[in-house]
């Protein structure tokens, strides 16, 4: 039977609850301890109304329900007899009539049964029925006051048996309460709040500072490209499986909780390693591929690790440090777990700054792009590479390597990249125009934009603006890119293919990619980083490592280029191994405009 206890309810108990008190008031007569049984369940009820109209928030619902229970119902059933034992004939007919209203509305907002409105019915019928008998022949007025008297306790009495079924619902949804208050609806983990408490007992409980409390705050990368990729619902499945896995590879935690949208928190004895050994144990678990609807994600995750008491004395700074540890974890792709240290907090800072200062630059156009050419063996152009430069107010020009990285981990990263992109376009095609015909431009793309479901028709659009062949682009990703999602790389560059553009890998051999990626995507060039040609000619293994990498690369029908090359020797060297291009201080630095444009004039001459 479906039962309901909500406002509409509540309030209709209350106003039979004052007219049960103003019957026994207007029928007590001289009768004091009618009069003043019925004034006391006119207060009581009254008490119960002016709840309803406050509501307050914590205490309404239960209070008003056991005022209900276990005031109102039994000194309603207790008045009513009273009222029966000294009711005169005149007024059996409103009693009557009381009682079937009563029972006939509770009926249609709490029981909502069909059986029961035709015993209303019956009853009302019956009860006018005997109470017209009485009211013609007084032998009738005993009998019909029994009879009245019972209904009234059955209607009295199911309605308590009604109570008594509302209290384990109301149970139900205290503890439903309480799972929205303390428990994330999608994953079923706990959320802050209930970390923020679990947290606040451990560190008051905490036996000794050996004995520590290991906060760590992880991080689920991309995850805005994530949730536009795969949709609300099969984000949340897999922030679920991600939760599980979490819970289960964690297990000695105390507490895993999830904070919403990619981010999740762990509480654990801090343990000989402060925390460590669990976080590169969760990283080894959470990291992967993950098969949604469908569809192949790849999650990689970083850690912040913050620990009580050495990094904070309370729960709400222990947290703090966690996640700021982890804001860095999380754009230091050679180093995914990090532990606090007095540095950070001075780095974020001075982060901020910069991250101010170069939101100022993009406003103003601070932004200029250099050209570095490319050569193939025996000398000639082969193109060039589009450079950023910062042009500070103050302090000159600032070298890309001074603020790529904090511009990685700011939005406006994409805004830079297709402005770069647009500006090394616009440019090499008017120096095609002006006697370069066979001139080609490559572009660093950024992780922001090669997540861009739109960089396809971006790259068109930009295309088009300039007249600009596709086959001259030459789009670099880095290598550690192609491990991220391969399935939308894969859709990305076949999209870019359709153009004409051709692909390249930039630091080829400092990430993590493997020979399989290399097959799967459609990538072009092999760039060999400058790390390792550096290193041509001081003994070790790097020689072995680039004939390698130049053999691999020809057997996969991959061209190459060498970056970085400064001396004659590691140009010698790779050519004789194969290399196909070359670019570095040996050949030309990087210029700008004006610098190049007089440098292309002297080659002619």
């Amino acid at each position: 039977m479906p039962l309901r206890y909500g406002p509409k309810e509540m309030l209709f108990s209350d106003i039979c609850g004052l007219l049960a008190g103003a019957l026994v008031v207007a029928f007590a007569g001289s009768d004091l301890w009618m009069w003043l049984g019925g004034a006391a369940l006119i207060a009581l009820q009254g008490t119960a109304l002016v709840l309803w109209f406050l509501r307050p928030p914590a205490l309404w619902p239960s209070l008003h329900f056991n005022l209900q229970r276990h005031v109102v119902v039994p000194g309603s059933m207790a008045v009513s007899l009273a009222v029966s034992a000294r009711i005169v004939p005149e007024h059996l007919y409103f009693v009557a009539l009381f009682w079937v209203v009563t029972a006939f509305a509770f009926n249609l907002l709490v029981f909502r049964s069909a059986w029961l409105n035709v015993f209303c019915f019956l009853y009302l019928f019956a009860a006018l029925g005997t109470s017209w008998l009485a009211y013609q022949s007084p032998p009738f007025l005993d009998a019909a006051m029994v009879f009245i008297t019972l209904v009234a306790a059955f209607v009295l009495g199911f309605q308590r048996r009604v109570f008594n079924q509302l209290e384990s619902s109301l149970d139900d949804k205290a503890r439903e309460v309480e799972q929205a208050r303390f428990f994330d609806r999608a994953t079923g983990l706990p959320n802050r709040d209930h970390f923020l408490t679990r947290l606040n007992e451990l560190v008051s409980a905490a036996p000794a500072p050996e004995n520590g409390v290991a906060v760590l705050s992880l991080h689920v990368d991309r995850g805005a490209f994530l949730h536009e990729r795969l949709g609300d619902a099969a984000t949340a499945e897999l922030m679920r499986e991600v939760g599980r896995r979490l819970s289960v590879e964690g297990r000695e935690t105390d507490c895993v909780a999830f904070c919403g949208g990619d981010r999740f928190l762990l509480c654990a004895p801090a343990g000989s390693r402060g925390g460590e050994a669990l976080a590169e144990r969760l990283l080894a678990a959470v990291s992967g591929d993950y098969v949604i609807g469908g569809k192949t994600a790849f999650v990689s995750v970083a850690i912040g690790i913050a620990r009580f008491p050495s990094d904070g004395g309370d729960a709400s700074s222990l947290l703090h440090r966690a996640e700021d540890t982890v804001r860095l974890a999380k754009h230091e792709h050679h180093r995914r777990i990090r532990s606090w240290d007095r540095q950070i907090g001075d780095r974020l800072r001075v982060q901020g700054e910069m991250e101010e200062e170069l939101r100022r630059a993009l406003a103003n156009e601070e932004f200029v792009l250099h050209y570095q050419p490319k050569f193939d063996r025996i000398g000639r152009l082969h193109g060039h590479e589009a450079l950023i430069r910062w042009l500070h107010p103050t302090r000159g020009l600032i070298p890309p390597g001074s603020f790529i990285p904090v511009l990685e981990r700011m939005e406006i990263i994409a805004q830079v990249g297709y402005w770069t992109l647009n500006e090394a376009v616009r440019q090499t095609e008017a120096w095609r125009t002006a006697g370069h015909p066979s001139l080609s431009v490559a572009v660093n793309l950024s992780p922001r934009q090669l997540l861009d479901p739109q960089l396809s028709q971006r790259v068109a659009d930009v295309l088009d603006a300039h007249a600009f062949p596709g086959a001259q682009l030459e789009l670099e990703i880095t290598e550690s890119m192609l491990v991220r999602d391969v399935v939308h790389t894969r859709r990305v560059l076949d999209g870019l293919r359709v153009l004409g553009v051709r692909h390249s890998v930039d630091d080829f051999g400092t990430g993590y990619s493997s020979l399989v990626r290399l097959i799967e995507l459609p990538l072009d060039v092999i760039k060999i980083d400058k790390s390792f040609v550096d290193q041509l000619g001081a003994g070790g293994q790097t020689e072995e490592v680039v004939r390698l990498i130049l053999r691999m690369a020809r057997h996969l029908g991959k061209s190459t280029v060498a970056e970085g090359v400064e001396t004659e020797a590691q140009h010698a060297f790779l050519s004789a191994e194969g290399c196909e291009l070359f670019q570095g201080f040996l050949f030309a630095r990087p210029m700008a405009p004006p610098a190049f444009e007089a440098w292309m004039a002297a080659r002619a001459s």
